[in-house]
């Protein structure tokens, strides 16, 4: 029986190792069409997005891939804040090191069951990572979170995850209604763009076989 330790610290020369591959040049840039086929639609989708967000150096991208309990495990609490702090959080998460610039394969995928703290479900990948130094199987897990986006003509003015997604999301007849918090100070002719969706972030990660 496999062992999940999700978050569990690696030795020093594990991280130590990333680094070098790092300064030795080693990661590739992504693609156009890698980039352009970034999104959060699957669990699989956003593993893809990672891995060319951490080989484009993209702090933004990364950040949206990572979930709300991951965030919260790491002292996440903004954009901003991981950016400051994204080596400190490789130090306690260095199994994220693993994913620089490596051939990483899906193996399974199996429902887990359902996040305690947003209700939506959980899906865990057990992925093949090879490197040049190295081969090493990783269960990576996904939660799906449900969420809401106002915008205008500047940009962003409001965003957060929705506990259901019934709270966005609803049906009136045959027609299609979706609802969010009116931004204060805003007209509805201001608004340039509304957005409601599902998407699936990382919010843990392990390797196979090893125990707590």
């Amino acid at each position: 029986m496999r062992s999940r330790a999700y978050g569990r610290r690696w030795p020093l020369w594990a991280t130590a190792w990333a680094g070098i591959l790092l300064l030795a040049g080693c990661v590739s840039t992504p693609s156009p069409q890698e980039v352009l086929g970034t999104g959060f639609r699957s669990p699989e989708q956003t593993l893809r997005t990672f891995l060319v967000a951490l080989r484009a150096d993209l702090i933004d991208l990364e950040y949206r891939c990572l979930g709300v309990d991951f965030r919260q495990a790491n002292g996440i609490g903004s954009e901003a804040v991981y950016a400051r702090a994204r080596d400190e959080v490789f130090e306690r998460e260095p199994l994220l090191s693993w994913l620089l610039d490596a051939e990483v394969e899906v193996l399974e995928r199996r429902e887990v069951g359902l996040s305690a703290r947003s209700g939506g479900r959980l899906v865990e990948l057990r992925v093949e990572v090879r490197t040049w130094l190295v081969d090493r199987e990783l269960e990576i897990l996904f939660e799906e979170s449900a969420f809401y986006e106002t915008h205008d003509a500047e940009g962003l003015l409001e965003d957060d995850f929705l506990s259901a997604w019934g709270e966005a999301v609803g049906r009136e007849g045959d027609e299609l209604v979706l609802r969010a918090p009116m931004p204060e100070g805003v007209s509805v002719d201001e608004l340039v763009e509304f957005r409601a969706g599902k998407e699936w972030k990382i919010v843990g990660l392990a390797e196979v076989g090893e125990q707590p």
